[in-house]
């Protein structure tokens, strides 16, 4: 016996589906494009804690470079990150034996729809030597 297909229930149903996708789908390329905007926030605050680190690094080695002499030499190692936007704080401690240095980085999310805002990525480290 051969199964009849109800061709009026199936017409009845046809947009369904299309109506289901569009609804499904926004909710799961804003799932996806969030997981990929937090990545590239870990991704740089990473990335600006390393240039903090070997800043840090330098200038305990050399006490007497300065910010933008440090700047340049972290940028010359290959860092992946914009040198105009890079913002290097350091300060030299003698008497403590200190060096601290804050690292600024803007952060501008590439959809205004995800869940991280914009903002400056600021790291801070110290070192002793």
């Amino acid at each position: 016996m051969k199964a009849r297909v109800d061709y009026q229930a199936w017409q009845r149903t046809r947009g369904t589906s299309v109506v289901e996708f569009a609804l499904v789908s926004v909710v799961f390329f804003l799932l996806i494009f969030s997981i990929i905007e937090i990545g590239r926030w870990v991704y740089l605050n990473n990335t600006v804690h390393l240039a903090a680190q070997e800043s840090a690094r330098l200038l305990v080695g050399n006490p007497d470079l300065s910010a933008s002499e440090v700047k340049a030499r972290v940028v010359a190692r290959d860092i992946p990150l914009d040198p105009d936007q890079l913002v290097l704080s350091v300060s030299v401690d003698r008497r403590r034996q200190r060096v601290e240095v804050i690292a600024q980085y803007p952060y501008t999310p590439l959809l205004p729809m995800t869940p991280l805002p914009a903002g400056t990525i600021e790291v801070r480290v110290t070192l002793r030597y």
